[in-house]
C-alpha cells in the first residue's frame, strides 16, 4: 500500500491536538518542543506524524477490525524526530503475535488462529479444573 499524502488539515489536527499529555507544540513522547513550520527537518526542532499506538506496518492493508486507516485522527500524535525514529515507544503484545493491534490483513495468518485455539483450551482447561477442585472439597464437607 502507497502512503497517502498528508491533508493540510489533518496536518494542523495533529500538530494541535487537544488531548497532547505535554500541551501543544510539544513532542507526544518526550515532551520536547517542535515548531509547526519545520515538519520536514530534522534539525532541533523538527517533527513527524507519527501513528501512535498501532504503528503504520500494522495499519497497511488492515481489512476489517482495529484501525485500519492510516489518517484516523485518534491514532496520530506530534513526535520529534527523534522519537519517532527510534521506534521507542511502540507497544507491541505477545497475544497480537508482537503487532500492535490484531492480525485481520488480506494475507490471513493461520497461526493466529492456532494461538487463539490453544489459549481458549488452556483457559478451559483451568476452568474446568477449578470447578472439579470446587465440587471435590464441597462434597468433603
Amino acid at each position: 500500500m502507497v502512503r497517502k499524502r498528508w491533508p493540510k488539515q489533518l496536518i494542523n489536527d495533529v500538530y494541535y491536538k487537544e488531548d497532547n499529555p505535554n500541551g501543544s507544540g510539544k513532542c507526544w513522547h518526550c515532551g520536547k518542543k517542535i515548531v509547526f513550520t519545520q515538519r520536514k527537518h530534522s534539525d532541533r526542532y523538527g517533527w513527524h506524524i507519527d501513528h501512535f499506538p498501532i504503528v503504520y506496518r500494522d495499519i497497511e492493508d488492515q481489512v476489517c477490525c482495529g484501525v485500519t486507516d492510516q489518517h484516523d485522527i485518534n491514532n496520530l500524535v506530534p513526535s520529534c524526530v527523534s522519537c519517532n525514529i527510534s521506534h521507542e515507544f511502540e507497544i507491541t503484545h505477545w497475544y497480537f503475535c508482537n503487532n500492535t493491534q490484531p492480525y485481520c490483513k488480506r494475507k490471513c495468518c493461520s497461526h493466529t488462529l492456532f494461538i487463539s485455539v490453544i489459549i481458549f483450551c488452556i483457559m478451559y482447561s483451568i476452568v474446568l479444573t477449578v470447578l472439579f477442585i470446587n465440587c471435590y472439597f464441597n462434597a468433603r464437607e
